[in-house]
């Protein structure tokens, strides 16, 4: 069998204006994973590669490109979890005749099943195809909770090989390295990947490797070699960024920085100063200023009598100096690049704000502060802040969206959701169902009879 440690990117998918494949933009983005980010394997149809909202014929025609794109130049999983047992065998025969290396699974969701109804759905895949399986654990997103002697029953079966472990629960997966030292570990967790590795994974699996996919190796070698301060300093650089980008968007902004021709560890880095965190910790979080310009931001500042603060809380007369400001004669003194100059004070001349900020807001009930405030059969108003085949989610005041299924946005049939919500439309909706042990809301807009 091929070996399959080392860092996979959760490959991203790029799709046209109309929602079909994009099949010349996926094998540029196949290309770049393997060409500049150097990354070990792929790991095709996960949730990057927004799977789940997909049909059987999409899923199908990613795994062929990903395969003959590829070719055998790097390893290959086929993730075919889905919640039709039949869907996930037809993926999983389709991918093992296509060649892939191991198949994947993430186990079932959305409807609660017993762990021997798990034990049966990853047997079911396995018997079928013959080929090798990982499990995909992520409760947070699946409300699915595997115990170690769970996991050793499923890993009874020499066919499953390992886990990729996308959890928080760093006592599990220690207890799980020392339990079954001889079955491989994926971490999918991008920004602890040190502590995944000190913990003795085998490699990892993520989003963000599609653009950082060197700089990750890098972290992954250096924390196995015990030179951890050393991989910590590159974990730190990297999460600043995937903090940004999680902020704004995982996958478009992902698709987006994969845009920009010759995009690399460097660029990667840099995208970071056109990402802008409103609440940031600094003030210049607050601008396109990247982070190693804001010296030079505060530099200037001071050259005109203010600090960062006094700058945040008297804008406008910070503005009103700015503009008298010389500041090419500022670069040429202090030897400061003149178009780094040039930006860094455009930058601090100009307004930033969200755009969501122009969407008006919603009547939230004031009473409503967490989960169990809510009661089923409430009225309340909510902002759409994402349409998605299956319903949309909608922002009621709570730390998550709740969740507005396809079934319940109408009395009629309603075949595409977003002929019918927009992000930042505010709507009426009522409580449907609460589930609190896994923080999950219901919603329904259909008209009570």
């Amino acid at each position: 069998m091929r070996d399959l440690k080392g860092i996979f990117s959760a490959l991203l998918v790029s799709f046209n204006e109309d929602g079909t494949i994009n099949e010349k933009g996926l094998r540029q983005i196949i290309r770049h994973n393997i060409d500049k980010m150097k990354v070990d394997g792929l790991y095709v149809g996960g949730s990057t590669g927004e799977n789940f909202m997909l049909s059987t014929e999409e899923k199908k025609e990613i795994f062929r490109i990903a395969k003959d794109e590829a070719k055998d130049q790097i390893a290959l999983i086929a993730q075919v979890g889905s919640v039709n047992l039949k869907e996930a065998v037809e993926l999983g025969k389709y991918a093992t005749e296509l060649g892939y290396d191991s198949l994947s699974a993430v186990t079932p969701f959305y409807y609660p099943l017993s762990f021997n109804e798990i034990k049966h759905y990853y047997k079911t895949i396995i018997d079928a195809t013959d080929n090798s399986m990982i499990l995909y654990y992520i409760p947070f997103l699946t409300g699915v909770k595997i115990s170690l002697d769970q996991f050793a029953e499923l890993l009874e079966d020499e066919k499953v090989i390992g886990v990729k472990y996308t959890a928080a629960d760093f006592y599990q997966l220690e207890r799980f390295r020392k339990r079954f030292p001889n079955k491989l570990i994926w971490s999918g967790f991008d920004e602890m990947l040190v502590q995944a590795a000190i913990t003795g994974v085998d490699g990892a699996i993520g989003s963000t490797y599609n653009v950082n996919g060197q700089t990750s190796k890098k972290i992954f070698e250096l924390a196995k070699e015990g030179k951890v301060a050393e991989a910590y300093e590159l974990q730190h650089e990297a999460n600043y960024v995937i903090e940004k980008v999680l902020e704004l968007g995982l996958y478009q902004t992902l698709k987006e920085i994969l845009k920009v021709k010759g995009v690399g560890p460097k660029a990667y880095e840099q995208m970071a100063g056109f990402l802008v965190i409103p609440e940031g910790e600094n003030i210049l979080d607050n601008t396109v200023i990247h982070p190693e310009s804001y010296a030079i931001a505060e530099a200037l500042l001071e050259k005109i009598g203010f600090s960062l603060e006094k700058y945040n809380n008297e804008l406008n007369e910070a503005r009103e100096r700015l503009k008298s400001f010389d500041y090419k004669k500022f670069a040429e003194e202090n030897n400061f690049g003149a178009e780094t100059v040039k930006d860094v004070y455009e930058a601090l001349l100009k307004d930033r704000r969200d755009p969501r900020d122009d969407f008006e807001k919603p009547l939230l009930k004031s009473d409503i502060l967490n989960i169990d405030n809510l009661e089923v059969g409430m009225e309340l108003e909510g902002t759409v802040r994402n349409v998605v085949k299956f319903g949309a989610f909608v922002d009621i005041g709570l730390k998550n969206d709740a969740l507005l299924h396809i079934s319940e946005i109408s009395n009629k049939y309603i075949d595409d959701p977003s002929k019918v919500l927009a992000v930042g439309q505010i709507i009426k909706v009522r409580i449907k169902d609460v589930d609190k042990d896994r923080g999950r809301v219901g919603l329904t807009k259909k008209e009570q009879n």
